[in-house]
C-alpha cells in the first residue's frame, strides 16, 4: 500500500501527517507556516519528494448540517491544486466532530 499524505487546511496554517494504508495508522509530521500560496506548495513539493505519496488527503471543514462556508471553498481549492500539481488522487475528508 502507497503512503498518504494528509492534509488539515487553515488559512495561516497547514497541518500534516503521513501514513499508509496498510496498517493504517498516521502519525504528524509537523505544520507549515508558510504565508503564502507559492511558500506553501514549495514546502509540500519538498514533502512529496520526501514521502513519494500515492494519494493525499484533504480535511474537509464543512458546518454540523453538513453545509459549506468560506473555510470549505478554499479547502476544495488547496485540494484541486494538490491534484493539478502533483498528479495524484486527492480524498477529501469530513472534518465534522
Amino acid at each position: 500500500m502507497a503512503t498518504i499524505i494528509g492534509f488539515d487546511f487553515g488559512a495561516r496554517h497547514l497541518g500534516i501527517a503521513v501514513g499508509d494504508g496498510e496498517s493504517r495508522l498516521a502519525h504528524a509530521l509537523g505544520v507549515i507556516h508558510a504565508a503564502g500560496n507559492a511558500a506553501r506548495m514549495a514546502e509540500v513539493e519538498r514533502l512529496v519528494r520526501e514521502w513519494q505519496p500515492g494519494r493525499f488527503v484533504v480535511g474537509l471543514p464543512v458546518s454540523l448540517d453538513g453545509g459549506e462556508h468560506q473555510m470549505t471553498v478554499r479547502a476544495r481549492r488547496f485540494a484541486r491544486q494538490l491534484e493539478a500539481r502533483f498528479r495524484l488522487p486527492v480524498e477529501l475528508a469530513d472534518e465534522r466532530l
